[in-house]
């Protein structure tokens, strides 16, 4: 894990980590022009944190960028490269990732995790949230 002032990482609970999963928070200013990026007094001026939130189950070997953001549930497949949203209750795999699916076959399979998990979200507002990233049964 590599993390700077600018680029937090925060991991919520019950999230699983596989082996060798790799977590860079930060970037550097390609604009910089001044000198080599490497001489830039202010080395990782991009704010933009890492967001792994609760329940997430990341697969082995998995790399996470800045500005990724995994929701609640998600499970992303063993070697990807995480680089923007993942939606909650979704499955992601590969380089760079791309949705797959819903984790979950049917609708009450999905009401009964969010019920059971006690999640701050809500059926409606993940269904909204399939539904503008074009995600189906």
């Amino acid at each position: 894990m590599s993390c700077n002032s600018n680029n937090p990482i925060v991991i919520g609970n019950n999230v699983m980590l596989g082996p060798f999963v790799t977590i860079i928070g930060g970037s550097h200013d390609y604009e910089f022009s001044d000198n080599h990026m490497r001489l830039n007094p202010v080395m990782s001026s991009k704010k933009s944190q890492i967001i792994i939130d609760d329940g997430a189950w990341i697969g082995c070997r998995t790399t996470i960028l800045s500005g990724a953001i995994i929701s609640e549930g998600s499970v992303i497949g063993a070697m990807s490269l995480i680089t923007k949203y993942i939606p909650p209750y979704t499955i992601a795999t590969g380089i760079a990732s791309c949705k797959i699916r819903r984790r979950f076959a049917d609708p009450e399979s999905l009401r009964k995790i969010i019920f059971n998990t006690k999640s701050r979200l809500n059926f409606e507002h993940i269904n909204s949230i399939y539904k503008e990233y074009n995600i189906n049964y």
